[in-house]
């Protein structure tokens, strides 16, 4: 009954890992590559009529509002004219965009750029936002675990180098599962210390923490699934090798009585 399952179950890994990889995928080319894919919005406005607003490139004398999304890889500016913004790239636009791509985000770095940001500019540690590299990793074990279940459905040998590979693969499984929850407490660490250091909107990602919250689940599921066949293959190995050897022994009385 179990070899039948797990007949079953052998493209539906594929299918799951391969779902979770593009959920991941999705997750780890945020913003600035997918704009609509972000881990916090940050919204907010300022009236200083007296002196320059700056966003980025961006700056204004009066009133100012502005939004700021940030990926994984990077962030997106953008400046809604209020009252005679004027930008240092581009001359008497009402309302304009800049992204920046870079390896490891530095909020403390993106919130200097926003006059009323600077005061949340040790909100958000180096090592924490350095954190983010979790997603590129768990996307990247996650491919591999799906290659290893793609490469198992073509093999179903009970050989030596695929019941590695069977071990292999669960254990990228789990990795992946566990470097994605990982990511996951990391990412509501930085939007928590946004929210309080930041006197503004500070709004979660909308399709961000759906997403990874469930690849997350997806992983782990996958993976217990997985370790569950793997363990009732190596039970009934173990229960054919001993059946084996009671035959041999057998075999080898009735010869010496001969």
């Amino acid at each position: 009954m179990c070899g039948f399952l797990e007949k079953i179950w052998s493209p539906l890994e594929c299918i799951g890992l391969l779902a979770t990889s593009c959920a991941l995928a999705i997750i780890t080319f945020s913003v600035p590559f997918i704009q609509d894919v972000y881990l916090v919005n940050i919204t907010g406005s300022a009236n200083t009529p007296g002196s320059k607003v700056h966003i980025g490139p961006f700056s204004a004398g009066g009133s100012v509002s502005g939004g700021l999304k940030i990926g994984v890889f990077g962030y997106c500016l953008n400046s809604q004219e209020s009252g005679g913004i004027t930008t240092r790239s581009i001359g008497g636009s009402n309302s304009s965009s800049s992204c920046t791509k870079q390896f490891i985000v530095k909020f403390g770095d993106i919130f200097k750029q926003v006059t009323f940001l600077g005061s949340a500019a040790n909100g958000v540690s180096d090592g924490v936002a350095g954190c983010l590299l979790l997603h590129p990793i768990a996307f990247l074990f996650t491919i591999l675990a799906f290659i290893a279940s793609l490469a198992l459905i073509f093999r179903s040998s009970t050989s030596r180098k695929v019941h590695s590979l069977r071990h292999f693969k669960v254990f990228l499984i789990w990795f992946a599962a566990a470097i994605t929850l990982a990511a996951l407490i990391i990412d509501i660490i930085i939007v928590v210390e946004s929210k309080k250091h930041v006197p503004f909107s500070v709004q979660w990602g909308k399709f961000f923490f759906p997403l990874l919250a469930v690849s997350t689940a997806l992983l782990m599921v996958i993976g217990v699934v997985a370790s569950f066949f793997k363990e009732h293959r190596e039970h009934k190995g173990t229960e054919s090798s001993s059946t084996d050897n009671r035959l041999d022994k057998g075999w080898i009385r009735v010869d010496s009585r001969q």
